[in-house]
């Protein structure tokens, strides 16, 4: 019996013709999702800052990439502050956990725990934002609103359901 692994293999057809030499094997991995059906709740999450590396904010659905090319950066000609980048990450990892947990409320809207984990991370957020603009200048806004209980952030109006006093 063969052991799950996320991680599958081929063999793709070889040409006796081909003048490069056949590669018999081929592996790719499969997306952590595939296997998890409705995303249950309370799964294990990672840091703010481990999410904005792994990609997301729950463990279950890590699934790391490695590139063929993983050096050769380039750095900016100009060098900020170090406390730039530091809080420019923190920044980073904050939205990112904001935009998973917006994902995940949107159809979880009764998870009270992401509701509020959701709020909090919104108010650490709205703190750093404001220590970042006072020495650095202003940033694009992301989490700069709470929820009600349940989820509300898909509930109409709109924006194209506004209509002028007048009307047209």
């Amino acid at each position: 019996m063969e052991q799950f692994s996320r991680k599958k293999t081929y063999h793709p057809y070889a040409s006796p013709f081909d003048p490069c030499p056949p590669i018999r094997t081929k592996t790719y991995s499969t997306p952590p999702h595939l296997y998890t059906g409705y995303q249950p709740e309370n799964l294990e999450q990672f840091s703010p800052r481990e999410a904005l590396k792994a990609g997301t904010l729950w463990k279950v659905f890590y699934d790391p990439y490695y590139g063929p090319r993983e050096k050769g950066r380039v750095l900016m000609s100009k060098q900020l502050p170090k406390e730039f980048y530091t809080m420019m990450e923190e920044l980073q990892a904050i939205d990112f956990v904001l935009v998973d947990l917006t994902l995940y409320l949107d159809t979880h809207p009764h998870d009270y725990n992401a509701i509020q984990q959701f709020n909090d991370c919104s108010q650490a957020r709205r703190n750093l934002k404001n220590k970042f603009e006072e020495k650095f200048g202003p940033l694009q806004q992301y989490g700069n609103s709470y929820s009600n209980y349940p989820w509300n952030w898909n509930d109409p109006p709109w924006p194209c359901n506004y209509s002028n006093e007048g009307g047209e």
